[in-house]
Protein backbone atom coordinates (compact mmCIF):
# COMPACT_ATOMS: atom_id res chain seq x y z
CA UNK A 1 0.00 0.00 0.00
CA UNK A 2 1.52 3.37 -1.12
CA UNK A 3 2.19 6.28 1.74
CA UNK A 4 -0.81 8.74 1.16
CA UNK A 5 0.27 10.72 4.83
CA UNK A 6 1.00 14.30 4.23
CA UNK A 7 -0.76 14.33 0.97
CA UNK A 8 -4.47 15.24 0.08
CA UNK A 9 -7.39 12.99 -0.62
CA UNK A 10 -7.24 14.02 -4.78
CA UNK A 11 -3.66 12.76 -4.64
CA UNK A 12 -4.98 9.22 -3.24
CA UNK A 13 -7.81 9.13 -5.37
CA UNK A 14 -5.93 9.72 -8.35
CA UNK A 15 -3.73 6.82 -7.33
CA UNK A 16 -6.56 4.35 -6.18
CA UNK A 17 -9.50 5.18 -8.27
CA UNK A 18 -8.11 3.51 -11.26
CA UNK A 19 -7.12 0.29 -9.36
CA UNK A 20 -11.17 0.21 -8.28
CA UNK A 21 -10.66 0.45 -4.65
CA UNK A 22 -13.32 2.61 -2.08
CA UNK A 23 -12.01 5.25 -0.15
CA UNK A 24 -13.64 6.59 2.85
CA UNK A 25 -12.59 10.04 4.67
CA UNK A 26 -12.86 10.58 7.68
CA UNK A 27 -12.58 14.38 9.31
CA UNK A 28 -10.37 15.09 12.60
CA UNK A 29 -9.30 18.45 13.70
CA UNK A 30 -5.44 18.61 13.62
CA UNK A 31 -2.60 21.05 13.47
CA UNK A 32 -2.36 20.36 10.04
CA UNK A 33 -3.27 22.12 7.26
CA UNK A 34 -6.88 21.58 6.32
CA UNK A 35 -7.26 18.67 3.71
CA UNK A 36 -4.16 16.90 4.67
CA UNK A 37 -4.16 13.18 4.64
CA UNK A 38 -2.81 12.34 8.82
CA UNK A 39 -3.37 8.76 9.25
CA UNK A 40 -4.72 5.80 6.52
CA UNK A 41 -5.64 2.08 7.30
CA UNK A 42 -4.18 -0.05 5.99
CA UNK A 43 -0.74 1.88 6.71
CA UNK A 44 1.77 2.19 4.29
CA UNK A 45 3.84 -0.78 2.88
CA UNK A 46 0.92 -3.05 4.52
CA UNK A 47 -0.69 -5.56 1.65
CA UNK A 48 -2.85 -4.02 -0.86
CA UNK A 49 -6.52 -3.71 0.06
CA UNK A 50 -10.07 -3.14 -1.68
CA UNK A 51 -10.60 -0.35 0.93
CA UNK A 52 -9.04 2.11 2.27
CA UNK A 53 -9.57 4.47 5.28
CA UNK A 54 -7.97 7.97 5.04
CA UNK A 55 -8.18 10.34 8.19
CA UNK A 56 -8.44 14.20 6.82
CA UNK A 57 -7.53 17.44 8.99
CA UNK A 58 -9.71 19.73 9.08
CA UNK A 59 -10.30 23.46 10.88
CA UNK A 60 -11.58 23.23 14.08
CA UNK A 61 -15.43 23.92 14.51
CA UNK A 62 -17.56 25.96 16.70
CA UNK A 63 -18.29 22.97 19.51
CA UNK A 64 -21.98 22.77 19.32
CA UNK A 65 -23.89 21.86 22.97
CA UNK A 66 -24.81 17.92 23.61
CA UNK A 67 -25.64 18.01 27.18
CA UNK A 68 -28.83 15.83 27.85
CA UNK A 69 -28.26 14.11 24.83
CA UNK A 70 -27.49 10.06 24.89
CA UNK A 71 -23.61 9.42 24.61
CA UNK A 72 -24.35 7.72 21.37
CA UNK A 73 -25.60 10.42 19.79
CA UNK A 74 -23.80 12.99 21.42
CA UNK A 75 -20.51 11.61 20.18
CA UNK A 76 -22.01 10.83 16.55
CA UNK A 77 -22.41 14.91 16.42
CA UNK A 78 -18.98 15.52 17.64
CA UNK A 79 -17.13 13.21 15.61
CA UNK A 80 -18.97 14.25 12.22
CA UNK A 81 -17.50 17.89 13.15
CA UNK A 82 -13.58 16.29 13.41
CA UNK A 83 -13.86 16.07 17.18
CA UNK A 84 -12.45 13.35 19.38
CA UNK A 85 -14.26 12.81 21.81
CA UNK A 86 -13.21 11.11 25.25
CA UNK A 87 -15.83 9.77 28.20
CA UNK A 88 -15.98 10.20 31.49
CA UNK A 89 -18.54 8.07 33.64
CA UNK A 90 -20.43 9.60 36.08
CA UNK A 91 -21.99 7.20 38.41
CA UNK A 92 -25.63 7.98 39.24
CA UNK A 93 -28.39 5.46 40.21
CA UNK A 94 -31.05 7.63 39.15
CA UNK A 95 -30.97 9.45 35.97
CA UNK A 96 -30.81 7.52 32.91
CA UNK A 97 -27.72 5.48 31.93
CA UNK A 98 -25.65 6.93 28.73
CA UNK A 99 -26.94 10.59 29.42
CA UNK A 100 -24.64 13.68 29.00
CA UNK A 101 -24.73 15.51 31.82
CA UNK A 102 -21.77 17.93 31.06
CA UNK A 103 -18.55 18.74 28.48
CA UNK A 104 -15.38 20.31 28.70
CA UNK A 105 -14.63 22.69 26.47
CA UNK A 106 -18.46 23.80 26.74
CA UNK A 107 -21.05 25.06 23.70
CA UNK A 108 -19.31 27.76 21.73
CA UNK A 109 -16.20 27.04 22.61
CA UNK A 110 -13.74 27.44 19.35
CA UNK A 111 -9.94 26.41 18.77
CA UNK A 112 -11.07 22.88 20.47
CA UNK A 113 -10.30 19.83 18.95
CA UNK A 114 -11.04 17.13 21.86
CA UNK A 115 -14.30 16.65 23.97
CA UNK A 116 -14.52 15.32 27.23
CA UNK A 117 -18.39 14.10 28.03
CA UNK A 118 -19.64 13.47 31.25
CA UNK A 119 -22.10 10.43 31.24
CA UNK A 120 -23.85 8.79 33.34
CA UNK A 121 -23.45 5.60 34.04
CA UNK A 122 -25.43 2.63 36.48
CA UNK A 123 -22.88 0.82 38.88
CA UNK A 124 -22.34 -2.15 39.88
CA UNK A 125 -21.95 -2.11 43.35
CA UNK A 126 -20.31 -3.93 46.33
CA UNK A 127 -20.90 -3.18 49.67
CA UNK A 128 -17.45 -3.24 51.81
CA UNK A 129 -19.40 -5.24 54.52
CA UNK A 130 -20.63 -8.26 51.88
CA UNK A 131 -16.38 -8.67 50.89
CA UNK A 132 -14.32 -10.94 52.27
CA UNK A 133 -11.18 -9.53 53.96
CA UNK A 134 -7.76 -10.45 52.58
CA UNK A 135 -5.67 -9.93 55.59
CA UNK A 136 -6.25 -8.12 59.37
CA UNK A 137 -3.63 -7.05 61.58
CA UNK A 138 -4.23 -5.89 65.19
CA UNK A 139 -7.54 -5.88 64.31
CA UNK A 140 -11.22 -7.89 65.86
CA UNK A 141 -12.99 -9.25 63.09
CA UNK A 142 -14.36 -6.63 61.52
CA UNK A 143 -18.56 -6.89 62.59
CA UNK A 144 -20.72 -6.62 58.95
CA UNK A 145 -24.65 -5.90 59.92
CA UNK A 146 -26.81 -2.92 60.65
CA UNK A 147 -24.66 -0.36 63.22
CA UNK A 148 -25.11 2.82 64.91
CA UNK A 149 -22.95 5.91 64.24
CA UNK A 150 -24.15 9.90 65.60
CA UNK A 151 -27.79 8.20 66.56
CA UNK A 152 -27.49 7.28 62.72
CA UNK A 153 -27.83 3.44 61.46
CA UNK A 154 -26.22 1.71 58.65
CA UNK A 155 -27.80 -1.12 56.98
CA UNK A 156 -24.61 -2.17 55.76
CA UNK A 157 -22.54 -1.01 58.49
CA UNK A 158 -19.23 -2.35 59.27
CA UNK A 159 -17.58 -2.37 62.43
CA UNK A 160 -13.86 -2.12 62.96
CA UNK A 161 -12.36 -2.56 66.36
CA UNK A 162 -8.44 -1.86 66.90
CA UNK A 163 -7.74 -5.33 69.25
CA UNK A 164 -5.73 -6.03 72.09
CA UNK A 165 -4.52 -3.25 73.41
CA UNK A 166 -3.82 -1.78 70.39
CA UNK A 167 -4.99 1.68 69.34
CA UNK A 168 -4.44 1.30 65.34
CA UNK A 169 -5.24 -1.78 63.16
CA UNK A 170 -5.72 -2.51 59.77
CA UNK A 171 -7.55 -4.63 56.97
CA UNK A 172 -7.19 -5.48 53.61
CA UNK A 173 -9.62 -6.48 50.69
CA UNK A 174 -8.78 -7.17 47.50
CA UNK A 175 -10.39 -5.04 44.54
CA UNK A 176 -8.85 -6.86 41.73
CA UNK A 177 -8.69 -2.98 39.87
CA UNK A 178 -12.03 -3.22 39.15
CA UNK A 179 -13.48 -0.69 40.75
CA UNK A 180 -13.26 3.05 40.53
CA UNK A 181 -15.35 4.89 43.72
CA UNK A 182 -15.34 3.78 46.85
CA UNK A 183 -18.30 6.03 49.20
CA UNK A 184 -19.53 5.77 52.09
CA UNK A 185 -19.83 7.27 56.00
CA UNK A 186 -17.31 7.43 59.04
CA UNK A 187 -18.06 7.75 62.49
CA UNK A 188 -17.36 6.84 65.76
CA UNK A 189 -19.70 3.94 67.02
CA UNK A 190 -22.57 4.99 69.34
CA UNK A 191 -20.84 2.86 72.44
CA UNK A 192 -17.59 4.71 72.20
CA UNK A 193 -16.89 6.62 75.40
CA UNK A 194 -17.50 10.09 74.32
CA UNK A 195 -13.62 11.24 74.83
CA UNK A 196 -12.70 8.55 71.96
CA UNK A 197 -11.43 9.96 68.53
CA UNK A 198 -10.77 7.67 65.81
CA UNK A 199 -8.76 8.22 62.57
CA UNK A 200 -8.95 6.11 59.22
CA UNK A 201 -6.29 5.88 56.46
CA UNK A 202 -7.24 4.20 53.32
CA UNK A 203 -4.62 3.23 50.82
CA UNK A 204 -4.53 1.99 47.54
CA UNK A 205 -1.51 -0.32 46.56
CA UNK A 206 0.06 1.75 49.28
CA UNK A 207 -0.80 5.17 47.80
CA UNK A 208 -2.53 7.25 50.27
CA UNK A 209 -6.01 7.81 48.69
CA UNK A 210 -7.96 9.59 51.77
CA UNK A 211 -7.05 10.25 55.33
CA UNK A 212 -10.55 11.21 57.87
CA UNK A 213 -10.03 12.38 61.55
CA UNK A 214 -13.41 11.41 63.54
CA UNK A 215 -14.01 12.91 66.80
CA UNK A 216 -16.83 11.56 68.63
CA UNK A 217 -20.58 12.33 68.06
CA UNK A 218 -19.90 13.67 64.10
CA UNK A 219 -19.92 11.86 60.78
CA UNK A 220 -17.32 12.65 57.86
CA UNK A 221 -18.75 11.67 54.50
CA UNK A 222 -15.76 10.17 52.30
CA UNK A 223 -15.69 9.70 48.29
CA UNK A 224 -12.16 8.20 46.95
CA UNK A 225 -10.91 7.40 43.24
CA UNK A 226 -10.24 3.71 43.77
CA UNK A 227 -9.30 3.43 39.77
CA UNK A 228 -7.22 0.58 38.98
CA UNK A 229 -6.52 -0.14 42.65
CA UNK A 230 -5.22 -3.80 43.20
CA UNK A 231 -4.96 -3.89 47.09
CA UNK A 232 -7.24 -1.49 49.18
CA UNK A 233 -6.15 -0.77 52.53
CA UNK A 234 -7.84 0.61 55.72
CA UNK A 235 -5.86 1.14 58.71
CA UNK A 236 -8.11 2.35 61.92
CA UNK A 237 -6.97 4.21 64.82
CA UNK A 238 -9.27 5.03 67.93
CA UNK A 239 -7.47 7.62 70.79
CA UNK A 240 -7.99 9.24 73.62
CA UNK A 241 -10.59 6.74 75.16
CA UNK A 242 -12.03 3.51 73.97
CA UNK A 243 -14.51 2.82 70.79
CA UNK A 244 -14.88 1.30 67.47
CA UNK A 245 -15.28 2.78 63.64
CA UNK A 246 -18.04 2.53 62.04
CA UNK A 247 -17.80 2.35 58.57
CA UNK A 248 -20.89 2.92 57.39
CA UNK A 249 -22.68 2.19 53.92
CA UNK A 250 -19.12 1.85 51.69
CA UNK A 251 -20.15 1.08 48.42
CA UNK A 252 -17.17 0.08 45.97
CA UNK A 253 -18.61 1.46 42.95
CA UNK A 254 -17.61 0.13 39.58
CA UNK A 255 -18.41 -0.02 35.27
CA UNK A 256 -20.35 -2.90 34.58
CA UNK A 257 -18.08 -3.74 31.42
CA UNK A 258 -15.17 -3.49 34.29
CA UNK A 259 -16.29 -5.22 37.09
CA UNK A 260 -16.07 -9.32 37.28
CA UNK A 261 -18.96 -11.34 38.08
CA UNK A 262 -17.31 -13.89 40.41
CA UNK A 263 -17.48 -12.75 44.24
CA UNK A 264 -13.96 -12.16 46.49
CA UNK A 265 -12.99 -15.27 48.39
CA UNK A 266 -10.53 -16.22 51.01
CA UNK A 267 -9.12 -14.50 54.45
Amino acid sequence: MPDFVGGSVEEAEAVLKPLNVRIKTVNLISAEPAGTITAQDPVAGADFAQAVTLTVSIAPATVPDVTQKTFGTAKDTLTRLGFTVKENPVFDEKLADGLVIAQDPPAGATNAAEVTLNVVRRPVVAYLADMTYVTRTSLYEPAPGTQKANGKSYSHGLLMTPSNGNSTGSVEYDFSRQYRQLTGELGLDDKSGSSAAGKVEIYGDGRLLTQVDIPFGTTVPVDADVTDVLRLKINVSVVDGTGAVVMGDFRAQGLQSEVSTTTTSGG
